[in-house]
Formats: structure tokens, sequence, C-alpha cells
């Protein structure tokens, strides 16, 4: 809370401003946009979607969250031996069917074609990996803006206020 009118002067004079992305800049819901299979896989969509959400379900992540939100109401596969990796991701087994699938699901570092992500990252997506079995898919998620967001941005620019946003997103 900012109180006084010495800390506005304060705040008038400087010259720059940051902002935190998500959830300040942007509305923090990410929605599930598109998955690309990494790996030769005939396995349908919605199995990939239930068996990641089966290793997000406990997860308040908003990656988490558009996971699970994309499963319609539908209950993911069941899964054990959950381990969060912190700065990293989630891993665990899911089984489908009789079938049990070593999984994880996070940050794609390095097990990704750069090419891939930087396409992604180009577009404004987040990515995660997600891996079941020798099967790895590519998540993308969306992020929308705040309603009149840009138009603030650019009547802080147009006042000579260098921008800047902190993010843990690419």
């Amino acid at each position: 809370v900012l109180k006084g009118g010495v800390v506005l002067d304060r705040l008038n004079a400087s010259s720059i401003v940051a902002f935190d992305k998500t959830g300040t800049l942007t509305l923090g819901e990410l929605e599930v946009d598109e998955i690309v299979p990494l790996t030769a896989s005939n396995r349908p969509m919605d199995e990939v979607i239930f068996a990641a959400a089966a290793l997000e379900k406990n997860a308040t992540h908003p990656i988490a969250k558009a996971i699970y939100k994309k499963c319609e109401g539908h209950a993911p596969y069941p899964a054990k031996e959950i381990k969060v990796i912190p700065g990293t991701g989630v891993e665990g087994v899911v089984t489908i069917g009789s079938t049990y699938f070593p999984s994880f699901i996070g940050d794609p570092g390095s097990r990704v074609d750069p090419s891939i992500l930087e396409k992604k990252q180009e577009e404004g997506k987040i990515t995660a990996l997600f891996r079941l079995g020798d099967e790895s898919y590519l998540f993308s998620f969306l992020d929308h803006p705040r309603p009149r967001v840009a138009e603030m941005l650019q009547r802080l620019k147009s006042r000579g206020k260098r921008l800047l946003m902190i993010t843990g997103d690419n």
C-alpha cells in the first residue's frame, strides 16, 4: 500500500516501471493452446491430457490448472510415486489400463529442439514437456492480457517511462 504524497511524487519521477507478468499484466489463467507430439505416437490426445493431468492433479501452478481444466470434467488416470522437483517439474508413474508409464511434466530445458521452443516463445507461448514412457509431447499454453493493459502501458511509454516485465516464463 502506497501512502502519502511524497511516495506518489517519487513514483511519478521514476523513469523505469517494472511489472510482474502473471496476474498483473495478464489474467494468469492459462489455457492449453496446443499439444505437439515430439516422438511417433498414435495415442489419442484425450489420453495424453488425462495422463498429464494425473501428475498435475494436486498441483496449484497455472499450468497444472490449465491441464486439469482441459480434461473437461473427466477424471485423470491414476498416478503414483508423484514427486515434485522444485523449479523443474513433476514426475511419477501414470497407469493407463494395465500399463504403467514413468512420466514427467515440466521445464523442456535442453530436452526439446531449440528451434521448436524458440518458435513458441516468439508466439508468446508458455511451454512444458510431457513424457509418457518413451513418448514426448510439447504442451503450449496461452495467457491472455488484462483488459486495457496495452492502453495503460502505451500511456506510460508516451510519458517517457521505460517498462520492464518480471516473469519466470520465457
